[in-house]
């Protein structure tokens, strides 16, 4: 009965964890998405000061959460997230309107993709 309850309790604990788990990058990459949608409008609106200034935020964001990206996060991921946010940035600095909308598109996708990896379904508990 013990070896049961001990049983129920850490599997309680395991997915309270990966609930959390999932909350927190579901909230960091929805803050991310939301200031390389910040950058995107004020590059459409040809404020590429204000996009420089949304994504470096971004950036400064992604940089800080090191400690658990790094952890639990795939570092191929996190590689090309980083990747993805330099590239982005590059095209804000060169006032490329068309090239960094795809970029910032491309970044999006990313975040999305990171996400997704960590909630859970079928197909990645099989």
């Amino acid at each position: 009965m013990k070896k049961t309850i001990a049983a129920a309790i850490l599997l309680a604990l395991l997915s309270g964890a990966a609930a959390w788990n999932i909350a927190h990058i579901d909230a960091l990459t929805g803050s991310l998405t939301a200031l390389a949608e910040d950058a995107l409008e004020s590059c459409r609106a040809g404020d590429y000061d204000t996009a420089e200034e949304s994504l470096r935020q971004a950036i400064d964001l992604w940089y800080g959460a090191e400690s658990y990206t790094h952890i639990m996060i795939r570092h191929s991921e996190v590689d090309s997230a980083t990747d993805a946010f330099y590239a982005a940035l590059e095209t804000i600095l060169t006032r490329d309107a068309d090239a960094a909308e795809s970029a910032i598109e491309c970044l999006k996708a990313h975040l999305r993709s990171i996400a997704s990896m960590e909630h859970v379904s079928i197909k990645s508990v099989l």
